[in-house]
C-alpha cells in the first residue's frame, strides 16, 4: 500500500507540472496575441476585394455559359455619315513614299588569271606527244603537287628576277641620261673653251706687241738717262760720258788711239760700264764681239734708236 500510494503521489506531482507549464504558455500566447492586435490596429491594413458570391456557388469543375451577342449593335461612324449621305471631314493623311536605298551592286572585279599554269602546260605536252606511254607513266609515279610547287616557285622567282631587271634597266636608262646631259655640258664647255682660247691666243699677241713698245719706251729711257756722278765713264783724254745717247753723239769725236785704248783684245771699257751701270746684257755682249769701230758705233746707235733691241 505504500508503494501504491508513493505512485501516486509521484503522479500527481507530474501532473500538477505539467498544469503550470500549459497555464503559462497560455498566458505566453495571450501576451504575444495582444502585441500583434496593437501592431495590427495602428497598421491599418487595408481589406481584400470581395468576390462575388456566385463564383463560391458554382462548382470548380463546370464551364462559364457563353454570352449571347445583343440582336441590335450601335451604329459606326462610317455607316452614320453613308446613311446621311454625307463625307467624313476627315483629312487624309499623306504618306511619304517609302525610299528604298537602291546599292548598286558593284560587278565582282574578276582577278586576272594566267593560263600559263602547270597542269595547262602538262595537257599540252601529253596533247603534242598523243599520250605516249612514258609521258603517262611520269604522271602517275611522279609527284605532281610538288612539280606544281616548284613551278610557281620557279616562276615567282622569275618574276622577281624581271622585276630586278626592270629596275636595273631603269637606273641604267637614268644614268645615260644623267650622262647625257653631263655630255651636252661638255659639248658647251668645249666649245666656249675652244672660243676662248682663240680669244686667249689673240689676246697674248697683243700683250706681247704692248711689251714690244714697253721695250721701246725702256730703251729711250736708258738711252737718255743720265748716271750718278760716281757713274760717268771717264774717257782717257778727259772727256766725260753720263749717258748711252752721249756716248753714241761723242763717239765720232773720240780719237782713235784714244777709242782703241778702252776697246782691244784685252778688254772692252765701254760694254763694262754698259753693262755693269745700266745692267744691259745682250748689248754689252754685242759691244764686245764688235771686230771694228764702224761695227761698235752701228750696234750702240742701233739700240739707241727707235727700232727693237734686246735688253
Amino acid at each position: 500500500m505504500g508503494f501504491l500510494k508513493n505512485i501516486c503521489l509521484d503522479l500527481s506531482f507530474l501532473d500538477i507540472r505539467r498544469l503550470l507549464k500549459k497555464n503559462k504558455e497560455s498566458e505566453e500566447k495571450t501576451e504575444n496575441q495582444q502585441i500583434k492586435e496593437q501592431v495590427s490596429q495602428s497598421d491599418e491594413p487595408r481589406q481584400p476585394p470581395r468576390l462575388p458570391r456566385s463564383l463560391f456557388d458554382r462548382k470548380s469543375n463546370q464551364v462559364a455559359p457563353p454570352e449571347k451577342a445583343p440582336s441590335t449593335l450601335p451604329e459606326i461612324s462610317y455607316d452614320f455619315f453613308k446613311k446621311q449621305g454625307k463625307k467624313k471631314n476627315k483629312q487624309s493623311l499623306k504618306s511619304k513614299p517609302i525610299q528604298k536605298q537602291i546599292t548598286e551592286e558593284k560587278p565582282f572585279e574578276k582577278i586576272p588569271v594566267s593560263e600559263n599554269t602547270f597542269f595547262n602546260n602538262l595537257v599540252s605536252d601529253l596533247k603534242k606527244d598523243s599520250l605516249e606511254y612514258r609521258d603517262t607513266k611520269n604522271v602517275i609515279v611522279d609527284d605532281l603537287f610538288s612539280s606544281m610547287k616548284e613551278f610557281w616557285q620557279n616562276k615567282k622567282y622569275d618574276r622577281g628576277n624581271k622585276q630586278k631587271l626592270n629596275f636595273i634597266k631603269k637606273e641604267v636608262v637614268d644614268r645615260m641620261q644623267e650622262l647625257h646631259e653631263l655630255e651636252v655640258e661638255w659639248q658647251k664647255s668645249k666649245i666656249t673653251h675652244e672660243t676662248l682660247g682663240d680669244n686667249l691666243h689673240k689676246k697674248e699677241l697683243e700683250i706681247e706687241s704692248k711689251i714690244r713698245e714697253l721695250k721701246k719706251i725702256f730703251q729711250k729711257h736708258h738711252a737718255h738717262m743720265e748716271v750718278k756722278q760716281e757713274l760717268f765713264f771717264n774717257v782717257k783724254n778727259g772727256m766725260t760720258i753720263k749717258s748711252l745717247s752721249e756716248l753714241n753723239d761723242k763717239l765720232p769725236e773720240i780719237p782713235d788711239e784714244v777709242f782703241f785704248f778702252h776697246v782691244n783684245e784685252n778688254k772692252n771699257d765701254f760694254s763694262t760700264w754698259i753693262n755693269d751701270v745700266f745692267g744691259l746684257k745682250n748689248l754689252a755682249k754685242d759691244l764686245s764681239g764688235a771686230k771694228s769701230r764702224n761695227e761698235f758705233s752701228e750696234i750702240l746707235e742701233k739700240h739707241v734708236s727707235d727700232e727693237d733691241f734686246s735688253i
